[in-house]
């Protein structure tokens, strides 16, 4: 299962220091193979098959149990963060 990981919604105190500390603790759960953040390898996930749709994503990430799932999912709740 690979899930990218989306900007989050717009509102006060949504920096890029906030989501750097969200990836880390997802890199934490996930491990360092279960979080993607290089463009190059992200771009083939992010255009629909018919190539007209083209999405946007800080990371993708690639749990390997539904724990690991549901513990990402935890943490990008409370921040508003959308998967």
């Amino acid at each position: 299962m690979q899930v990218p990981l989306c900007h989050r919604e717009a509102g006060p105190g949504h920096g890029s220091n906030e989501m750097s500390a969200l990836l880390d603790r997802i890199a934490a759960v996930v491990g360092p193979h279960g979080l993607v953040t290089d463009e190059a390898t992200l771009e083939p996930f992010l255009i629909d098959w018919r190539k007209r749709y083209i999405g946007r994503a800080l990371a993708m990430v690639k749990p390997a149990s539904t724990t690991e799932v549901a513990e990402v999912v935890g943490l990008c709740a409370p921040e508003r963060t959308s998967l």
